[in-house]
């Protein structure tokens, strides 16, 4: 069984050859000021790779981007 969580902005939406690029750590897009370190999509690609789940991008319709972690989830087992 696996849970999907997925997260919706409406922001600029992230071009295709970069939805790779942007889980890599210190990468920020844009020519605006940079914030923060570039950390933040690298620790939960981290996080969900040691949980064997998977993250990855999409662009939403009409604008922005939808991020999504698919997680396995154990199914319980028999105790008879």
């Amino acid at each position: 069984m696996l849970s999907l969580v997925s997260v919706n902005d409406f922001g600029t939406a992230i071009s295709e050859r970069d939805r790779e690029r942007i889980l890599e750590r210190n990468i920020q897009l844009g020519n605006e000021a940079k914030r923060g370190r570039g950390l933040g999509l690298t620790i939960v690609r981290r996080i969900a790779a040691a949980h064997e789940a998977a993250v990855w991008v999409e662009p939403n319709q009409p604008r922005g981007n939808r991020f999504f972690v698919r997680i396995p989830v154990p199914t319980p087992t028999s105790t008879k």
